[in-house]
């Protein structure tokens, strides 16, 4: 390979040549760009777009000229004098209002800001309680905050429960889209005072009524008055009552349940039926069963419209006249109920012995039973899990979910609550297992729910309790959860 270097004048004799010996083809590639420019450009200002438009630049120079809108774009000279081909009529169409949806404040409301202090320093994870609105907890800083209260006045409280009981509380009045800043400074109280217990005592009033047809033997029918209560709180919020109605071989269960919403105000109350027929009473054979419910039922205080419902259930099998009617006496009339308060002033103690923590440890299994022929799937399952309740938080919950190979789910759900002896605690379980194409499936193929009492008998040592799950798919069979779990009722410390 040869290298050369080309100096000025050799490069300015190259050009010379090369463009006279290729002419226009030379001055296309050095113009082209210009030339093409002031084509478009006259093309546009004046209809100008003939070959000649390349040669000169009058759209510098365009004089006075028309001003075109969108609207009129299409309405530009067609040929033989323009070049922009087919065209077409504007039709103008009216506008559409549409709805649109802003967030605003809520009218009325103002904003309570504060900060808990406990000896002068900011006091983390205290509980602040502001009217029936949801409770919240200081932060690290000891700061919390209350959005969207309605304006009025409000006995604000905060309270700490450690070795000692500590509570403080204000009284404030909030304007309308004002804020309030509050400070509360907690102080050791007495571990036992009085509070006032915010109960709903919802009462019914009807009858269950059941009819036993004995064939050869006659037609029995029973009735009784069905008036009776639920008082829920929230310490408490759910209570369920059952009734049992037995008519010669005929049994009638009625079971009504009552949870308190979030309001702290209204009750949802249900009421379910069962109508069950052997050769005696109790049995164990159901032959029809209805729900109603649940029913939304705001506060009678000052009167008010009971709330009701209907049952009648008849005996599936045929020819048989069995029934089960629950309904407020006269026919058509349902059972009815009315939402009355019932708060109470009671005595609320923490002492060390009312603190508990409930521990649950054990292990288990989740079996995928595979059906086409792939190998089964069992996991293994630990669990190491606490509650905490004590008078003032009587309520705890854990929760445990797991999927195995993508189609069977466990779900499995433990709450405590603290018993009347402010020592023992309640734990419920409800325990469910789920099975599909993925672990999102809601097909429900399995459930167990149980009630179990711990007594506080581990101080300082004792046998723990113990809780057995076993769980089936009882569809296809197959799939499978068990679990043992040890239980002690402890005292915290």
């Amino acid at each position: 390979m040869e290298r050369f270097l080309y100096k000025a004048r050799a490069q300015e004799d190259s050009s010379t040549f090369l463009g006279e010996a290729f002419g226009l083809g030379w001055e296309f590639i050095t113009d082209a760009a210009d030339k093409t420019a002031n084509q478009v450009v006259n093309c546009f200002a004046f209809d100008g777009c003939d070959e000649l438009a390349k040669e000169f630049e009058v759209w510098r120079n365009p004089g006075t000229g028309r001003a075109l809108s969108p609207d009129d774009m299409l309405f530009w000279d067609p040929p033989p004098v323009g070049v922009y081909g087919h065209n077409e009529r504007l039709v103008y169409r009216s506008g559409v209002y549409e709805r649109v949806h802003r967030f605003l404040p809520s009218a009325g409301t103002g904003t309570v800001r504060g900060v808990v202090l406990r000896n002068g320093e900011p006091q983390a994870g205290a509980r602040v309680i502001l009217a029936n609105l949801p409770e919240t907890a200081s932060a690290a800083d000891g700061s919390f905050e209350f959005l969207a209260v309605p304006a009025g006045s409000y006995v604000i409280e905060a309270q700490l429960v450690t070795d000692d009981f500590f509570a403080g509380k204000v009284t404030i009045t909030l304007d309308a889209g004002e804020t309030e800043n509050v400070t509360l400074e907690l102080s050791n109280v007495e571990q036992c005072q009085e509070v006032v217990i915010h109960k709903r005592r919802v009462e019914f009033t009807g009858f269950i009524t059941t009819g036993d047809d004995d064939g050869t033997d006659g037609f029995t029918v029973k009735q009784e008055p069905l008036n009776t209560a639920c008082e829920v709180s929230p310490q408490a919020r759910t209570q369920t009552l059952r009734f049992v109605q037995c008519n010669d071989e005929v049994m009638g269960v009625v079971v009504i349940t009552c949870t308190l919403l979030d309001d702290d105000v209204d009750v949802d109350v249900t009421v379910k039926g069962e109508l069950w027929e052997e050769t005696e009473c109790p049995n164990d054979d159901l032959e029809g069963e209805l729900k109603a419910g649940p029913f939304r039922t705001g506060p009678c205080d000052a009167g008010c419209e009971p709330g009701g419902a209907l049952i009648e259930i008849t005996n599936k099998e045929a020819d048989s006249r069995d029934f089960l009617k629950v309904w407020g006496g006269v026919e058509g009339q349902p059972l009815e109920w009315r939402n009355f308060d019932g708060g109470v002033v009671e005595p609320l103690c923490v002492e060390d012995d009312n603190r508990r923590v409930v521990t649950f440890s054990g292990d288990g299994f989740i079996l995928d039973s595979d059906e086409f022929g792939n190998p089964d799937d069992r996991v293994p399952v630990e669990i190491i899990q606490e509650c905490l309740v004590d008078p003032f938080d009587p309520i705890d919950e854990w929760h445990f979910s797991e999927c195995v190979d993508d189609e069977v789910r466990v779900e499995l759900k433990v709450k405590c609550q603290l018993a009347d002896d402010k020592k023992s605690v309640i734990v419920e379980t409800d325990a469910r297992l789920f099975e599909g194409s993925t672990c999102n499936t809601e097909d429900q193929d399995g459930s167990t729910t149980g009630a179990f009492t711990f007594a506080p008998v581990c101080e300082p040592t004792c046998s723990p309790g113990s809780i057995n799950i076993e769980l089936l798919n009882e569809d296809e069979g197959g799939d499978r959860f068990e679990l043992n779990l040890t239980v002690q009722n402890n005292q915290q410390f």
